[in-house]
């Protein structure tokens, strides 16, 4: 089961890296921000690969468990012609394929974390949403924004804009919502969503508190 069991093992470790990468569009953005650079751009470049990593994450996956469970087949086989295996061959044998199913079972679990993270992203890093201030609200149409991730990383961009309040950002409708002050010049708002590397469509002020 030798070299089955290392092709299950570097499919698996090929499952986990592939969706790594797939996932970039929401966890490289929040990366970046921690070191103070935008990441809209890199985030819109993987997502366009989105479709196409993830299938093979899948399929590597599946590759992965083939590999491993069709060792077990093919010596229940051997064992029912009357061949009888060594014990300690049989015992070594047994020990390697339970660490390659424990590896698998690890790879399973990171790759479906790693595959689904543009998903829930949004609850583990909610955005940060002060208490409103006196002011008015101003709504943005942006362009670029690909998932919950990006929601959160404009979201932190947004509020650090002195005279902003609170941040309302859906990525589906490619909207952000802000209660500013009266007197904020509303291209500061502009300028902090293209320096997190998205863009301003439209920016309509409005009467009224942030839903």
């Amino acid at each position: 089961m030798g070299n089955e069991g290392r092709k299950g093992t570097l499919a698996a470790l090929g499952a986990v890296a592939v969706a790594v990468v797939s996932s970039a569009c929401c966890w490289l953005p929040l990366l970046l921000l921690l070191f103070g650079f935008s990441g809209g751009v890199a985030a819109a470049r993987f997502e366009a690969w989105r479709p196409v990593l993830l299938p093979v994450t899948f399929v590597l996956l599946a590759l992965g468990w083939y590999f491993t469970l069709r060792p077990a087949v093919s010596g229940a086989a051997r064992a029912t012609d009357g061949a009888d295996c060594c014990p300690p061959r049989r015992q070594r044998g047994f020990s390697l394929r339970t660490f390659n199913l424990g590896l698998l079972a690890v790879a399973t679990v990171m790759t479906l974390a790693f595959a689904f993270f543009p998903n829930y992203v949004g609850v583990l890093v909610p955005p940060e949403n002060p208490m409103p201030a006196t002011g008015h609200d101003v709504v943005l149409g942006i362009e670029g924004m690909t998932c919950a991730g990006c929601e959160v990383n404009l979201s932190k961009r947004l509020a650090a804009v002195d005279g902003v309040a609170v941040s309302d950002v859906d990525y589906e409708s490619g909207q952000a919502v802000v209660r500013v002050a009266d007197d904020l010049d509303e291209d500061l708002l502009r300028q902090a969503v293209e320096n997190a590397g998205y863009q301003v469509t439209d920016i309509q002020s409005r009467q009224g508190a942030a839903p």
